[in-house]
């Protein structure tokens, strides 16, 4: 280190700001303060001392529990028990991988900010400040010791951040974006098309078909196979175990698996209680189980579903559920039913028979589905070529569009500079053809293809700004914006390639046992 004055000496109390840019350190220093150790903490210290190592540069065990406890603990409050299954570790290593090697290339480049300058600013961040708005050495030394760092290992940690937003500040100005393309840009964004379209899909397309259609197709070579195929990829559609349709209402208590909050309240006579005047409710004359279900049910969400289950087979519930459930009648009601979750009361809407139908029985049924999927690409493409030459004679269409159920809809406005489509997702050739339709009302003169769909596209309305309507303001500030959106671009390529470059020396080492850590903190959750 430097002869620089140390952030505790007295010195330090009666500096001032220079100017200059600060923001960029307190952003650094704002991501590494998280005062008090998290809970994955006990799992670090247990690894070795150095969790990766960069050209020889190594980052170490303290390093890395900063960045993993603030990125759990961001990832606890954003996504809840999701957090438990995420790569919170191997990304955390990754991003510290990512951000040595970026050092070290902001070193090659002459970037490195000093320590002097570091020490100079650490005044201004106001973590280090009193009520005062002045230096506070408790302030300093606390934050050292909640976070694990020493003087040195702090003031080389800001150093190495401040030196990398040097970098990136540097990657990301140095683009620029010219007044005439910004101009275009500007004007594109502006620009704005509404079209009418009509989907054919050939999914839903129906073909006729007639008895000797099919027996050509199940007397082609090869028809057999495809037949058999279809019916073994496709089991649950031939082949279903017996189910009913349910509805159910659940009364929970202290204990009971799942419990809810408002159910933890009562004791299991208390709920078992409930649960008997409930039964008398609604087997009462004239009684709406699904409505008492929406009031009584401790069910989460049974209440806005009436208790709905839906459809379900035996081995859906557990065991006391499904006994009672498929001994009941339709419409008919279960007695107080006792399972892990609480006691429940059933109500049998609909028995669905078991199905089992062997390959000889579907044959046919199998051949007209395959001949329909076959056919209706054809179909479909003869109607829409003869659909579109009728609109674009002026004839009315509409007899043909209500034969076919098919009828105009709307993209709704969108920029010319869009990559996505309302509707209709991406589709950038499909903008340009659009681009270059004139009047409202003029169709595409060809049917497009979209996924597996044929569409007819008209024109309903365009408003076009042209480049030469664009202020000199708006190009300067458009023409920033795209500089810095390009910027940050290359600046993540040109760290890919960095990061690549050294992986091709074998330069990088990571720990397994840190990227590990996230298998080892799920297994004990």
């Amino acid at each position: 280190m430097s002869g620089a004055q140390r952030p505790n000496s007295p010195k330090i109390k009666g500096w001032q700001s220079e100017t200059g840019t600060y923001i960029i350190l307190a952003l650094a220093l704002g991501a590494m303060v998280f005062f008090g150790i998290c809970s994955p903490q006990g799992f670090v210290d247990n690894l070795d001392k150095v969790a990766a190592s960069v050209g020889g540069d190594e980052i170490s065990q303290a390093e890395f529990s900063r960045a993993y406890s603030s990125a759990s603990d961001q990832a606890r409050k954003r996504y809840r028990e999701r957090a438990a299954t995420m790569p919170i570790a191997k990304n955390t290593l990754e991003q510290l991988i990512k951000r040595r090697v970026l050092f070290l290339e902001a070193q090659e480049l002459a970037l490195t900010s000093s320590e002097g300058e570091i020490l100079k600013m650490l005044p201004t961040i106001p973590v280090f400040q009193d009520k005062e708005g002045k230096f506070s050495e408790e302030a300093f030394r606390q934050f050292l010791r909640s976070n694990r760092y020493t003087e040195e290992s702090f003031i080389e940690a800001i150093q190495r951040d401040l030196t990398v937003s040097n970098l990136q500040r540097f990657v990301v100005e140095a683009a620029f974006v010219s007044s005439d393309l910004a101009k275009v840009s500007k004007a594109l964004s502006l620009s704005k098309i509404n079209a009418s379209y009509i989907n054919l899909d050939p999914s839903v397309w129906k073909v006729s078909l007639s008895d000797p259609d099919i027996e050509a197709y199940l007397a082609k070579s090869g028809s057999e196979e495809e037949i058999k195929q279809y019916y073994d990829s496709h089991d649950a559609e031939f082949n279903s175990p017996e189910k009913v349709r349910a509805r159910h209402i659940l009364i929970g208590y202290k204990g009971a698996s799942r419990a809810t909050p408002e159910a933890e309240k009562r004791s299991e006579a208390e709920a078992e209680k409930r649960a008997g005047e409930i039964l008398r409710k609604v087997k009462a004359s004239g009684a709406d189980f699904a409505a008492i279900a929406g009031k009584e049910t401790d069910e989460p969400g049974g209440a806005k579903r009436g208790g709905d289950l839906g459809e379900f087979s035996r081995d859906m519930m557990v065991k006391e559920f499904s006994d009672a459930a498929f001994s009941l009648t339709d419409g008919s009601i279960s007695d107080v039913i006792r399972t892990p979750f609480g006691f429940h009361i059933i109500k049998v809407e609909k028995r669905i028979a078991a199905k089992e139908e062997k390959l000889e029985q579907v044959k046919r049924k199998i051949a007209s589905k395959l001949l329909q999927k076959k056919r209706a690409p054809e179909e479909v493409k003869k109607i829409a070529t003869d659909l579109l030459a009728r609109l674009q004679t002026g004839e009315d269409a509409a007899k043909l569009l209500h034969k076919h159920k098919l009828k105009w809809q709307d993209t709704g406005e969108f920029r010319l500079d869009a990559k996505y489509i309302p509707s209709l997702g991406s589709k950038e050739k499909l903008i340009a053809a659009l681009i270059g339709l004139k009047e409202d009302g003029q169709l595409l003169k060809e049917p497009v293809k979209i996924r597996n769909s044929l569409y007819i596209f008209k024109l309903k309305s365009r408003k076009i700004v042209k480049p030469q309507d664009i202020t000199k303001e708006d190009a300067r500030n458009t023409a920033r914006l795209m500089a810095t959106r390009s910027g940050y671009r290359y600046f993540n390529q040109f760290t890919e390639s960095a990061v690549s470059k050294l992986e091709e020396r074998n330069e990088i080492f990571r720990n397994p046992q840190y990227l590990n850590l996230d298998q080892q903190q799920t297994r004990t959750r």
